[in-house]
């Protein structure tokens, strides 16, 4: 398999990944996992960026200012390292907030746990007052950590939002200016032709 031939494929597991995990969002752990195997891909492309060839390096993603200064037309390559850039930084946000949202909460205490830990000599039953007790507890202990989780989750959100739409834009470049590699990359093409 060429190197061409491993970017696309990359390529289309993290489309795929992404794209996925965000149509399920509201779906709790289907969600996750897209997202744990999105953040697989992140950490492969990372490590293949930094042990291989040096055109897959993480620095072709970002424009240098000077480039960006000499930009006149929509087709100048600072452009698309532009969208690029976008793209990795809200895929990074995303996966990071991702993570940080996916802390366990508190659960509500079972009578399994407390014979766990105790010799069944000494195991009592909890009376009504302990568990109407251990329920406000854990009642409360969830509202306090909805609301720490909250902003993250914001952010989260618009971070995939953000991602949703430098995704549109890279797309609709690659498509209007770049339509060979992009017709390669959407496996329409046998054999990459020079943009």
């Amino acid at each position: 398999m060429t190197l061409p031939e491993k970017v696309r494929l990359y390529h289309a597991a993290l489309a795929g990944l992404a794209l996925s995990a965000y149509v399920s969002g509201e779906l709790g752990p289907i969600h996750e996992w897209l997202g744990y195997g999105v953040t697989f891909i992140l950490i492969v492309r990372i490590i293949w960026g930094v042990v291989e060839a040096r055109q897959l390096g993480i620095s072709r993603f970002f424009p240098g200012l000077t480039e960006l200064g000499h930009v006149r037309w929509f087709d100048h390559p600072a452009v698309s390292k532009l969208l690029l850039s976008g793209v990795a930084l809200t895929l990074v946000s995303t996966v990071v907030t991702g993570i940080l949202a996916d802390r366990p909460t508190s659960r509500l205490p079972s009578l399994r746990d407390e014979a766990a830990i105790s010799p069944a000599s000494e195991w009592h039953a909890p009376s009504n007052q302990d568990l109407r007790s251990s329920l406000e507890k854990a009642s409360l202990d969830r509202r306090e950590n909805d609301k720490n989780e909250s902003w993250i989750t914001e952010v989260h959100e618009a971070s995939a939002n953000f991602l949703l739409g430098f995704v549109i834009a890279h797309a609709s470049y690659m498509l209007l200016f770049k339509r060979r590699l992009a017709a390669f990359m959407l496996f329409c093409a046998g054999r990459r032709a020079r943009a």
